[in-house]
């Protein structure tokens, strides 16, 4: 099985005898998908209008009518849907992407942790740090890990912008900075060490 992200025409994907498989990841970019013959696997790892209903995610609430029933279709024709918890399979019924919970169409594959570190339950002097360092100050909370795909950067950016007219806002990440270097990079750029508290370890409660 080769699996493949849609590169081409639907015709020069059917022709290729090297693929057997269609990996569709944002099936809204893709309704030609189902024009196909290929198997095709359906990656869904949330569906945020079903989470929250009442936000427009596209340009109006029409296009995202028509984004769901784009997916939906891809989510009929496909062989398999892979998402990645279970917390995820566990809803997809009632958004109308599979039959039901223990649907054997969807496959839980949790997402690998790519960077160098995984974070861990903070501890108690952690937690107490951490409060110190905030001081009782507004701050933004991002709970990610650190990837090259999360665009932490850019993020940092954008938060040092904000501290011009918000100098006492800080912003804290769940992850290890240095976990991808530019990030860390970032933070010593627009010398925000003091207003970007982060840690290794999360608090889970």
């Amino acid at each position: 099985c080769v699996g493949c992200v849609w590169w081409g025409g639907v015709e020069d994907v059917d022709a290729d005898e090297t693929v057997t498989t269609v990996l569709i990841p944002h099936y809204y970019l893709f309704p030609e998908a189902l024009l196909s013959k290929k198997r095709l696997v359906l990656y869904l790892p949330d569906y945020f209008p079903h989470l929250v209903p009442d936000e427009v995610f596209d340009v109006s609430a029409e296009k995202d009518t028509r984004n769901k029933n784009i997916g939906l279709a891809i989510a009929d024709k496909a062989d398999k849907i892979l998402t990645n918890s279970d917390f995820t399979r566990r809803y997809l019924p009632a958004a109308g992407f599979s039959a039901s919970e223990d649907d054997s169409k969807v496959v839980v594959a949790p997402l690998p942790f790519l960077g160098s570190g995984r974070a861990l339950e903070l501890t108690e002097d952690e937690e107490k740090l951490l409060a110190i360092k905030l001081a009782g100050r507004p701050f933004l909370l991002y709970p990610t890990a650190n990837r090259p795909n999360k665009n932490i950067t850019f993020l940092i950016d954008c938060f040092a912008e904000i501290r011009l007219k918000h100098p006492s806002l800080g912003l804290v990440l769940t992850c290890d900075l240095n976990s991808y270097p530019p990030v860390a990079q970032a933070v010593l750029h627009h010398k925000l060490e003091n207003h970007t508290p982060h840690t290794k370890h999360t608090q889970h409660n």
